[in-house]
């Protein structure tokens, strides 16, 4: 008989061995998911359902291999056909095209199909793969009745009780306006809600003649509600500053309005919410011109103006809108500083208008030009020339060639004529020769014929850099998301070394590119066939930078006044030999198909204080700056070279010492180079299989690439068979980690030696995924030409899809 100490001891032998069973099983059930059921007979039962009338696509096709036993084209047959699959071990639940088999028939409307296979082991519950939609969703939407019956007796299913579509919200709850008696707080936010509503619309009400009119109808309602206020309840609903720009907003377009709505605010509320009036009015400004003849049209008339000067306190503070005198009449250019605009400079107070407005509105309105903005005779010729420079750079359109030809005499006449560099001689004869007359006496060609000593210089950062705990944690976030709350999310891609002046320490650039998430464009399958999605118009921004360092351990993110040109630019740091003033020179370098072919000057960024903190920000429009660039910069075959500056992307022969982080890198090789120590542990620790140290690096986390390297390398590793297995059991063991280390590459290192029970766990990936590209039509090829016909018909079913089908828009 055992003593209890030997009972003891056998018991801990035999938890041992189960346990040591049951991880081993947690692994095979991992590894082997896809060949739990049959995939030939679950092929052939979407092969045979989806053979039956109406459950085909709606556009498009679906080509699959048809069973030698396809049944009959009736529900009898197919049922009978789904008996024998499910014998054969097909899986009731496995996705095709999106739809399980139970969802496909309530889409065809083989009723009785879908109540034998929810009868059979169909799982009603089952989302679609790309939504939400279930079995009773779907059976309500395709009103199918039987479905529905069997799904709530039996199973106690039934659809939302809410309708598919929402009511519209209704603009305005009456019964509550017309019951506020402005005794409590409570009656005035209502109020100011209400105003919200009413107001918020307006900034692009003027687009559409039926917006028009519903906003003029909101606005006479809360007219009516102010007309119930007592004096004091009306100064103090207004006494705050969304309230007080919203008044101005919803009475925009009537200076009677507006002065009849102002007249009852205090001056003290005018006063405390001054800058939030003047916004009401300046967020609707804007003009237009006419394509070819520039006649100007403004969204706020003159009036309206005067009406609001009227009420603010003078001087008006005008810093959120330095370009104001350029969406307003210029007929109000007096009246405008006279209320305490200050912005004397021509290229940031006009920015296009000089360019866009026809010859007779520029005429009339030089003399104001030339009075009210100290630069005017130097920026105004530049920015009427800007689109006709070799860069284009700047949005600014010119109306038709004559206007652009009547305004370049006028400004001679008045011997105007300052010099313009980067002016195209051979682009304006292709496109605009009749042009070359009147633009020659603006034309600078010195640097064409005698170019100028470089003003803008090589300079090396004066920082250190150490990869930090916290810095190395942030880049591994999955995904790494840039960018405020009001933007898009972008998911970072890119990072570079940056400098900021006064910090010892490096910090990083870090931009990527916006990913609209659940939209694909071009050809995509879905549940009801294929189609083509259009791509998307070009998102503003397509990119977004943010510059990371780190203060006591955590990570402060300050603002990059960068992006949105759907690529990735190259920064770096140069020096005004002049000043001794330190720039980041952006390469100007425009992606996608909004933007325009013509290469972009290259242009400056510097370190500015923000009212959201210290932020990277492009440099203030600068002649001398840019005149600059134009003689120090030029366009050559590579793209635009810029002398004296020797960085990539700049130089025909670029310094390799600058091929380094601080030119930029993507994420991955960045954390690389400054962690290659660690890199190498972890390799070495995955080879000798060393479990503790790879949970340790497991806890201070791991990028996708090492992981990645790690799996490849185990192709040439000099082990057996059963240890690399081993190792990529426990590679695979975190789904996580393994969805970040995939790639097209890693997948075609695993098919020359990994058995095929153990692609489970990448196979999982590969479903979980269906927008990631891996490539999976070369590895199906590949599998093939070694002899592996059912791994090839593994990546099939991965995508959705029975052993050798395929799918079109078009046949």
């Amino acid at each position: 008989m055992a003593t209890p100490h030997e009972s003891r001891v056998a018991m801990k032998r035999v938890l041992k061995i189960a346990l040591g069973t049951l991880a081993a099983l947690s692994f095979e059930l991992l590894s082997s998911t896809a060949f739990a059921f049959s995939g030939e007979a679950t092929d052939g039962a979407f092969a045979a359902l989806l053979s039956m009338p109406g459950a085909g696509p709606a556009d498009g096709f679906w080509d699959f291999p048809k069973p030698d036993d396809l049944p009959a084209a009736n529900e009898a047959a197919l049922i009978a056909y789904l008996a024998k699959q499910k014998k054969a071990g097909a899986d009731f639940n496995a996705y095709r095209h999106f739809g399980t088999l139970l969802q496909h028939a309530i889409r065809a409307g083989q009723e009785r199909t879908a109540i034998w296979l929810l009868a059979n082991g169909a799982d009603p519950r089952k989302t679609l793969k790309d939504g939400t939609d279930n079995a009773v969703t779907l059976s309500a939407s395709y009103k199918r009745q039987k479905v529905l019956s069997v799904l709530k007796t039996t199973y106690g299913l039934e659809p939302p009780v809410a309708s598919a579509v929402a009511p519209p919200e209704k603009p305005v709850d009456a019964a509550r306006i017309a019951s506020l008696t402005f005794t409590s707080p409570a009656d005035d936010k209502v109020a100011r809600d209400f105003m919200r509503k009413v107001a918020a619309p307006m900034v692009f009400a003027d687009r559409k003649p039926k917006d028009v009119a519903a906003s003029e109808a909101a606005v006479a309602e809360w007219t009516a509600l102010a007309a119930r206020m007592k004096p004091e309840a009306y100064a103090r609903v207004i006494d705050d500053d969304q309230a007080l720009a919203d008044l101005v907003l919803m009475h925009s377009r009537s200076a009677t309005a507006l002065d009849a709505a102002l007249a009852g605010v205090p001056k003290a509320v005018l006063q405390r919410h001054a800058r939030a009036a003047l916004r009401g009015l300046a967020q609707r400004a804007f003009a237009q011109f006419g394509a070819d003849s520039g006649v100007a049209s403004y969204a706020i008339a003159p009036d309206v103006w005067r009406a609001l000067w009227r009420y603010l306190p003078r001087p008006v503070d005008y810093q959120d809108w330095p370009s104001l005198a350029g969406r307003i009449q210029p007929e109000l250019w007096d009246e405008l500083f006279a209320s305490g605009y200050a912005n004397r400079n021509a290229d940031t107070a006009l920015e296009c208008i000089p360019s866009s407005m026809g010859a007779d509105a520029f005429k009339a309105a030089w003399p104001k030009m030339d009075a009210h903005f100290s630069n005017a005779r130097q920026a105004v010729p530049r920015t009427v020339l800007s689109p006709f420079r070799t860069f284009d750079t700047s949005s600014c359109y010119a109306p038709g060639n004559d206007q652009t030809r009547d305004k370049l005499l006028f400004m001679a006449s008045l011997d105007m004529a300052h010099p313009v560099r980067g002016i195209d001689r051979n682009r304006v004869a292709e496109t605009a020769k009749a042009l070359l007359p009147a633009m020659e006496p603006f034309i600078d060609d010195s640097n064409a014929t005698a170019p100028a000593k470089p003003r803008l210089a090589d300079a090396r950062p004066n920082c250190r850099f150490e990869l930090t705990g916290a810095l190395y944690r942030e880049l591994l976030r999955k995904p790494v998301v840039i960018g405020g709350p009001n933007s898009l999310a972008v998911y970072a891609e890119s990072v570079q070394l940056i400098e900021i002046p006064g910090d010892a320490q490096c910090a990083l650039l870090v931009g990527g590119t916006t990913q609209v998430d659940g939209y694909v464009s071009g050809d995509v399958d879905g549940f009801t066939g294929p189609e083509t999605n259009p791509r998307p118009s070009c998102p503003d921004p397509t990119d977004a930078y943010e510059v990371w360092r780190e203060r006591d351990g955590k990570v402060e993110r300050l603002d990059a006044d960068m992006g949105g040109d759907d690529g990735v630019p190259r920064l770096t740091l140069v020096q005004d030999t002049v000043t001794g003033r330190k720039y980041y020179l952006h390469d100007g370098e425009q992606y996608g198909k909004c933007h325009s072919n013509n290469p972009r000057l290259p242009f400056t960024l510097e370190w500015k204080q923000s009212p959201q903190g210290l932020a990277l920000v492009k440099s203030a429009p600068s002649s001398e700056l840019e005149d600059a660039l134009y003689a120090q910069c030029g366009i050559e075959k590579e793209g635009v070279r810029c002398k004296g500056i020797t960085a990539p992307g700049f130089a025909a022969v670029t310094d390799p010492t600058r091929k380094d982080a601080f030119s930029g890198l993507d994420i991955q090789p960045f954390i690389q180079v400054f962690r290659k120590p660690q890199f190498d542990a972890y390799q070495a620790a995955v080879l000798a299989l060393d479990k503790p140290r790879l949970a340790e690096f497991k806890t201070e986390g791991v990028p996708g690439a090492w992981t990645a390297q790690a799996i490849k390398s185990l192709a040439s590793a000099s082990l057996s068979l059963a240890e690399k297995r081993r190792r990529i059991a426990w590679l695979f063991a975190d789904h996580a980690q393994l969805t970040h280390a995939l790639d097209s590459d890693v997948l075609q290192s695993l098919m020359g030696w990994l058995p095929r029970e153990d692609w489970g766990p990448v196979l999982g990936v590969v479903a979980s995924n269906p927008n990631t590209y891996y490539g999976i039509d070369s590895l199906k090829q590949n599998a093939s030409e070694k002899g592996l016909g059912p791994l090839a018909c593994d990546f099939d079913r991965a995508q959705g899809l029975n052993c050798g089908e395929t799918w079109g828009v078009n046949r």
